[in-house]
């Protein structure tokens, strides 16, 4: 393991107080449990829980975590990391060394991590042409794991992702990609994601811009999941379709002045995440009244669907149209300039169509 598999951070529980653990996971490293809490409760504050200071790739306490599968990824300054490390730990983790691959250096991102297990992880990736498959290669972005919540409820998430949370991420990156663009070099240099897992109340939440972008999920909401009978690996996937298309989308910045706009980013994020399979808990298209751009969210991404089924590429073409830095601030025009007709009248369609709504998405997919 080198020098720099591994970032350090320690959360005070509070003044005074011991540094609680986190569990922090880097691109092709093992875990790694850091802190020396022990016996803490499931009322200790967020980041907090039973977990033991030890080597590389021991298990916090209490935590079942199979040693990392190791691959081919990313690497700096064209270097490539091999990957894997032996599993362990006092929660009884299966320990499993990964293979080690040659990383495809520099800024445009490595390929997914060879030979690890596609269970549990988002829907299936059709067989890669040459181009999708360096396509692939520049959305497989550089991740961090922040494990604060190393309790039951951390452990969800662990469970969500089958064990290699880098490479559930990436290849959720590259199904967004796969909708967003078409070839390596349209894609926004967006390079690395860090992903948060504490216990708060709340969902989901993304900062940052472009290189560096930072999620966080709430394991409270992973537990409310569950305790409604829903599948929390499929809202976990979902959640980040939605995140990472905000990681990858282009957003017209700094030249966006039309209004609608911060509504486009949540409906677009949300059209990304539903045509990946992973339709929001109770999200229909309903919302049909009022103007097109008053929505957000799934109300506005089953309107981007309709289009994009009437006119396959739609998506990715208005993702062109939004470009930043290019000295022209986006407008609707550029949906009558895409298809031929009107963002307006392509609404007035959709709010007419009843083969998109309620339960019937034939003509939104």
């Amino acid at each position: 393991m080198s020098d720099t598999s591994f970032r350090s951070r320690q959360h005070p529980k509070g003044p005074g107080s011991a540094f609680a653990p986190v569990l922090l996971y880097l691109a092709g490293a093992s875990f790694f449990a850091l802190g020396c809490a022990s016996g803490a409760s499931q009322n200790d504050p967020p980041g907090t829980g039973a977990g033991g200071r030890g080597a590389a790739g021991n298990g916090a306490a209490g935590m079942s975590m199979p040693g990392g599968a190791g691959g081919a990824r990313a690497g700096t300054a064209g270097h490539g990391m091999s990957g894997g490390g032996a599993g362990g730990g006092a929660g009884g983790g299966a320990g499993g060394a990964g293979a080690g691959g040659a990383g495809a250096g520099g800024a445009g991102g490595g390929a997914g991590a060879a030979g690890a297990s596609d269970a549990g992880m988002p829907g299936p990736i059709p067989p890669s042409s040459e181009e999708t498959a360096a396509l692939d290669r520049v959305c497989s972005p550089r991740f961090t794991l922040e494990l604060q919540d190393m309790g039951e409820k951390g452990q969800l998430f662990l469970d969500a992702v089958g064990g290699d949370p880098e490479a559930f991420v990436q290849k959720i990156g590259r199904e967004v990609c796969r909708v967003l663009y078409r070839k390596p070099e349209e894609v926004r240099a967006a390079n690395h994601i860090e992903l948060n897992i504490r216990d708060y109340d709340g969902v989901a939440a993304k900062w940052g811009d472009v290189g560096d972008i930072g999620v966080e999920i709430s394991t409270q909401h992973l537990q409310n999941v569950k305790n409604g009978g829903r599948d929390v690996a499929a809202e976990v996937a979902g959640i980040l379709h939605h995140e990472m298309t905000h990681m990858y989308l282009n957003d017209d910045k700094p030249e966006a002045t039309f209004p609608g706009m911060a509504n486009m980013y949540e409906g677009i994020a949300d059209a990304v995440r539903i045509r990946n399979g992973f339709v929001p808990a109770g999200a229909a298209p309903n919302d049909k009244n009022g103007s097109w751009e008053q929505k957000a969210y799934a109300s506005q991404a089953f309107f981007w669907l309709f289009i994009d089924t009437a006119f396959p590429d739609f998506i990715y073409r208005l993702n062109a149209t939004m470009k930043g830095k290019d000295g022209t601030p986006w407008q609707p025009e550029s949906i009558e300039q895409i298809t031929g007709k009107s963002a307006d009248d392509w609404w007035a369609e959709y709010q007419d169509a009843a083969c998109c709504r309620g339960s019937n998405r034939t003509c939104c997919k």
